[in-house]
């Protein structure tokens, strides 16, 4: 009988805690492929990338995880700023399941998110990364230097606290800190902070607790299907929204029109309540 990916990885480089970095390709080695993957990856080889791209699609709709980190690569291929809002309900759908790269990936692209970075959604995944190895991401002391610097500043003015004067925490993610309620209402309103921070509670709330568990199913051979904490997961996110929901916005973004080009790069974080704008799939995966 064959052993569980689990037991396959525990003696080689996927557990190397020596090891900086890991490729796409070994990460993807250690998990099951739809055939999705195989004709994509038949259809890169010979420069057929479009449809290439559109396999990885079908097979990141069937659950296949190496398909999801193909087909988020193939939307940011050739500086695809028309695609750059299709990118995230799929690196999301990989980082809740514990894919490494995808999560490193996800990281770097809310790089990408106006109209501001969500650093407090950046802190939260490399905080999951490095639980999930602790040869990546930044390291405990790096996370409380970062996080430091981010409490110890005005987010929207940019002035420093002091000993006379502390500045007030948002009570929500407890990551940025306001010298006064105008800095904090801009940010709200104008920076999506709103969205930003609902999003971090539903990943403290749904995600965090059960991270290694997740991962450790997915990474054994589990049906995620049947993991009840990733499917709620995945409906609080609202990857799982019907596409009806979201279709008129599919059209918006997709038109690039000589009178208005939308600034897709809008609709990277989150909406008002939390939940991603674009979905992935209805389906259960």
């Amino acid at each position: 009988m064959a052993s569980s990916i689990e037991e396959q990885t525990r003696n080689n480089d996927y557990n190397n805690e020596d090891a900086d970095t890991f490729s796409m390709e070994m990460l993807n080695s250690f998990l099951p492929k739809s055939n999705f993957y195989n004709v994509g990856m038949r259809l890169r080889g010979v420069d057929q990338h479009d449809l290439a791209r559109d396999a990885f699609q079908r097979g990141s709709e069937t659950g296949c995880i190496p398909c999801m980190s193909l087909y988020t690569d193939c939307l940011s291929k050739g500086g695809k700023e028309s695609m750059i809002h299709l990118r995230l309900p799929w690196l999301l759908e990989g980082a809740i399941r514990g894919h490494l790269y995808i999560i490193d990936l996800l990281v770097a692209f809310y790089k990408n998110a106006e109209p501001a970075n969500p650093e407090s959604l950046q802190i939260y995944w490399t905080k999951i990364l490095n639980s999930l190895h602790v040869s990546l991401g930044m390291n405990k002391e790096e996370r409380k230097n970062n996080r430091g610097t981010i409490g110890n500043v005005c987010y929207p003015c940019r002035e420093e606290d002091s000993d006379d004067r502390k500045f007030q925490q948002c009570s929500g993610c407890k990551i940025y800190s306001y010298c006064g309620k105008e800095c904090q209402l801009e940010h709200w309103n104008d920076g999506n902070h709103r969205g930003e921070c609902k999003q971090l509670q539903i990943l403290n709330t749904y995600h965090k607790p059960y991270a290694k568990q997740i991962h450790k199913k997915i990474t054994r051979g589990d049906d995620p299907t049947k993991i009840i904490e990733l499917q709620t997961l995945r409906e609080k996110l609202g990857l799982s929204r019907p596409k009806d929901e979201y279709e008129k916005l599919l059209l918006f973004l997709g038109d690039d029109c000589d009178d208005y080009r939308p600034i897709r790069r809008e609709y990277i974080v989150a909406r008002d309540d939390g939940t991603v704008h674009i979905g992935s799939t209805a389906e259960v995966i």
